[in-house]
């Protein structure tokens, strides 16, 4: 008996272990088979760089070879790389050999362009002025994508129906402007293997300058640059900031302030950054200034001729509407005094508050109850307060904004880290 239970005992053992490899042979997940990056590419005429056959789980130990079903149409290498031959459709074929068996992985249907282009009228921006190295990139038409399958070392050249309205250089890039308004054709040629085709024809028109706005008002003190209000125009413009309505073509009444001995009293000021102006005004007194803006590349050419047209400028009293303090990140106590950790003396923490309007000309003071504690970094700006820790203790913050105060009590605690 005690025989015949352990033989019942040694089948139940084997029937478990027979049914837990069949649970593990039935979960195993089947091996990826290899597979074709891409089953449709179009390609240009030439070798090409980026574009070709990759094939995605492939097998260690395997060996890839790839066949095109015509040789006129495409190549393609040993290793994928295509070759555009002539425009048409062709096929590659991808087989594997592994332990001498071979096996079709996929086929890929290709097909061949010419050159093209894809758009037919574009409008740009009147433009004086030198050229930059960024300009020169800008400007240059092979930069624009304008062609569509470009042949691989083919070269492609644009020629304006009209230099005195666009000029383009043999590289391409176009280096002058006639008069804006007006339209040009140009035609683009490519030269691939010693042939030269024409690829299509497309129109650019200049566009007129002009400005997105003609009053603008503005806070004392605030600042603007003009040029954020030029549409239809890109490069070296002139301003002239006059008390008058009407633009003075005369240049010895441009109003500069750093050449105008009634610089300070005018109503809006050239602001000046580390001695070079960067073509910023200044509200600077209250009053109502006019800016005649010009697309002239000097004085001498302020005509009505570069006119682009005339902004009014009121500056006056933005007063404050509203002052709160952002959303605190800093730890507080039950009482809402603010915790902060510092390392050591001369350490900065900063806290930041919102105003209404963005433009307020109010000024702002910012004052530390306890200099001791902290110090109010003179770096800080409207809508921000640096502090500058002294020690440890607790100060009281407290922000002027026109009829508005905010305060924030802050505890200093060295780190014993």
């Amino acid at each position: 008996m005690k025989h015949f239970k352990r033989a019942i005992v040694g089948l139940l053992c084997f029937a478990m272990l027979f049914g837990l490899c069949n649970v593990q042979v039935l979960t195993t997940k089947a091996a990826t088979k290899p597979t074709l990056e891409d089953t449709n590419l179009v390609i240009s005429l030439g070798k090409q760089p980026y574009t070709g056959i990759y094939i995605y789980n492939q097998v260690k130990g395997a060996t890839y070879t790839y066949t095109s079903s015509n040789k006129k149409i495409v190549t393609v290498s040993k290793k994928g790389v295509l070759t555009g031959i002539k425009t048409g459709k062709a096929k590659i074929t991808v087989t594997q050999t592994y332990k001498k068996k071979k096996t079709k992985v996929g086929t890929c249907n290709i097909e061949v362009k010419a050159a093209k282009l894809n758009e037919t009228y574009y409008e740009m921006n009147y433009r004086r002025g030198e050229m930059s190295d960024y300009d020169y990139y800008e400007y240059n038409l092979n930069n624009w994508s304008i062609v569509d399958y470009p042949a691989i070392g083919a070269k492609y050249t644009y020629t304006s129906s009209d230099s005195s309205i666009l000029k383009i250089n043999k590289d391409g890039v176009i280096t002058e402007f006639g008069k804006p308004g007006k339209s040009v054709t140009i035609t683009v040629k490519e030269t691939y293997k010693k042939k030269t085709r024409t690829v299509g024809k497309f129109t650019v028109k200049i566009r007129v300058p002009a400005l997105s706005e003609s009053e603008i008002e503005i806070g004392l003190n605030e600042s603007f640059y003009p040029y954020d209000y030029f549409t239809g125009y890109s490069g070296t413009y002139y301003i002239v900031n006059s008390d008058h309505a009407e633009p003075n073509m005369d240049n010895s009444n441009v109003v500069d302030s750093k050449d105008d001995a009634n610089a300070a009293a005018n109503v809006l000021g050239f602001l000046y950054e580390d001695g070079y102006w960067y073509g910023a005004l200044k509200g600077q007194n209250l009053g109502t200034a006019y800016v005649h803006c010009y697309a002239a590349t000097s004085a001498e050419e302020i005509s009505a001729d570069t006119y682009i047209g005339t902004i009014k400028v009121t500056v006056k009293e933005m007063k404050a509407t509203s002052l709160s303090w952002e959303e605190e990140y800093y730890d507080t106590d039950d009482n809402g005094v603010v915790q902060v950790q510092y390392w050591d003396e001369e350490d900065y923490c900063s806290f930041y508050y919102n105003y209404e309007p963005y433009n307020c000309s109010d000024p702002v003071t910012v004052t530390s109850s306890d200099t001791n504690v902290a110090v109010v970094d003179p770096d800080s700006y409207k809508g921000k307060v640096s502090l500058i820790i002294k020690g440890e203790g607790t100060t009281t913050i407290t922000v002027k904004l026109g009829d508005f105060t905010l305060t924030k009590t802050v505890k200093f605690i060295k780190s014993d880290y």
